[in-house]
């Protein structure tokens, strides 16, 4: 989780004014995390206020998707 942390925390600082999700989207790519660890992960990273309470799960499950792309 500390490296997921630090690359978020090395894109976020690149790109402040830049949305969060598409900056956590980033920071998961090729990486292959689990779905237990984006739902950890993404809690204290994402914003509560980038996204509505129904929509976590979908955004979740497109974020580990995504964490599986070479």
């Amino acid at each position: 989780m500390k490296s997921l942390k630090r690359v978020f925390n090395k894109i976020r600082n690149e790109n402040p004014s830049g949305l969060v999700i598409p900056a956590f989207a980033e920071a998961l790519l090729s990486r292959k995390f689990s779905r237990k660890l984006l739902f950890a992960t993404s809690t204290p990273l994402v914003d509560k206020e980038e996204y509505k309470k129904n929509e976590k799960k979908e955004i979740i499950r497109f974020l580990v998707e995504l964490s599986k792309r070479n």
